[in-house]
Parts: C-alpha cells; sequence; structure tokens
C-alpha cells in the first residue's frame, strides 16, 4: 500500500482535544511549521475535520438549529457567540427537546457520558456554552481513543 492511501481514523472529540493542545502550545511558543504552515492549520487542511458533521459543536448547533425550527440553515455557519436568547426557547418543551438531542449526541460520542438536566441547557447563554456543555459530559479519555 502506498503511504497516499493511508488514512489514520480518530475520534471527533479526540481531534477536537488535540487542536485546542496545539492551538495553546502555539500562542506561547514558536509555532512548528509543516509544509510553511502553522501545525494547526495543516491539520485542519489535511483532515475533513472542519466539514464533518461527526464534530460535536456541528451536532449542538444542528440540534439548536432543528429545535428552533430551522432546517435550512447550514450548522457551519452558526457562530459561536450568538446568545441563546436569539432563538426565542421560552417553552419548556423547546429546553426538554433540546436537553434530549444534546443527550443523545453525549452518548453517540461516549456511551457513558453521564445525563445532562434541563437546568444545565437553560444556564447556557451563548451557543459556545453548549457546545462546552456537551463537550465536558461526553469527554472521552485518550485510553479509550480508537486509532484506526
Amino acid at each position: 500500500m502506498s503511504r497516499k492511501n493511508q488514512f489514520i481514523k480518530v475520534h471527533p472529540q479526540s481531534f477536537d482535544n488535540l487542536m485546542k493542545a496545539v492551538k495553546k502550545f502555539e500562542k506561547t511558543n514558536p509555532a512548528i511549521k509543516v509544509k510553511n504552515m502553522k501545525l494547526s492549520k495543516f491539520l485542519v487542511e489535511v483532515s475533513d475535520y472542519q466539514n464533518s458533521t461527526a464534530t460535536i459543536a456541528y451536532q449542538v448547533k444542528r440540534a439548536i438549529l432543528l429545535v428552533y425550527g430551522d432546517r435550512d440553515t447550514d450548522p457551519l455557519t452558526v457562530d459561536d457567540n450568538i446568545d441563546m436568547s436569539a432563538y426565542g426557547f421560552s417553552d419548556p418543551e423547546n429546553y426538554n427537546d433540546l436537553t434530549a438531542s444534546f443527550n443523545k449526541i453525549a452518548k453517540g460520542h461516549n456511551a457513558s457520558a453521564r445525563k445532562l438536566l434541563r437546568k444545565e441547557v437553560r444556564a447556557c447563554a451563548k451557543v459556545k456554552n453548549c457546545v462546552e456543555l456537551v463537550r465536558k459530559v461526553s469527554d472521552v479519555s485518550p485510553t479509550k481513543v480508537n486509532v484506526k
């Protein structure tokens, strides 16, 4: 098999954690360069990470849009800093649906993820808070990562 046809599959949460660590390193240290690009940019360029529907951020944003009733907006275009109040969720049923969706996402990334409570979801002021909440409960320890 040629090198060109070799791929590594990494759990989206693990890749997300790797990207955070690399970007944090790059802020305080000289950047590692690969083909004249910072390592973080190179990793994104050679992966399907940004466009992956498997990432927690994508799935959380999609869930917010679906509960809001918006099936047309691409979740990749939803800004992390949008206030959750912009979606006008007032009915407790909205938060029940959102909580159920977030729990399904978390379980999809980690079968042993703890169950989120509606009050935790209601406490999210911004979209990024929702993403962080789901990431936190679905965090996969490095010993559980499958690399194929």
